[in-house]
């Protein structure tokens, strides 16, 4: 068995930046001088999905919106165009030596993060966690 984390993890970040466009941005490591809204593909957790003839895995993505401002209207917008762009569109996410065989939004959330002391900012946050599973090739 083939790991496909970073294969995956690619084939999303291609997905969500060809359908994001070029705001917000997307990211797997947040640079310290990142620009709000920004998306941010986070934890990627992953267990053996075999048949006794294929190979494959079951992931779970944890993907995150942010964004400062007045409410979370903006950060919500943000995870329904990921929702759009992710949920239930197998053939559009293709991870190099795998097919997605599922992808699936399991929930979302959105709230506001606690703001650090001594700034009037407020950050909001919308957190989504998608099933997917992959079949080597």
């Amino acid at each position: 068995m083939t790991l496909a984390s970073n294969a995956l993890q690619k084939a999303i970040y291609d997905r969500l930046t060809s359908q994001l466009g070029v705001s917000p941005k997307v990211y797997d490591f947040v640079p310290q001088a990142a620009i709000y809204p920004y998306v941010v593909i986070g934890d990627v957790t992953s267990l053996p999905w075999d048949t006794k003839t294929e190979d494959g895995q079951e992931f779970t993505v944890t993907i995150h919106a942010f964004d400062k401002g007045a409410g979370k209207k903006s950060v919500q917008a943000i995870a329904e165009n990921i929702y759009a762009a992710l949920h239930q569109k197998e053939s559009n996410i293709a991870p190099t030596g795998n097919t997605v065989i599922l992808c699936r939004c399991e929930f979302s959330e959105a709230f506001q993060d606690p703001t650090p002391e001594g700034q009037s900012d407020h950050y909001f946050h919308a957190v989504q966690r998608y099933r997917v599973l992959t079949q080597n090739n």
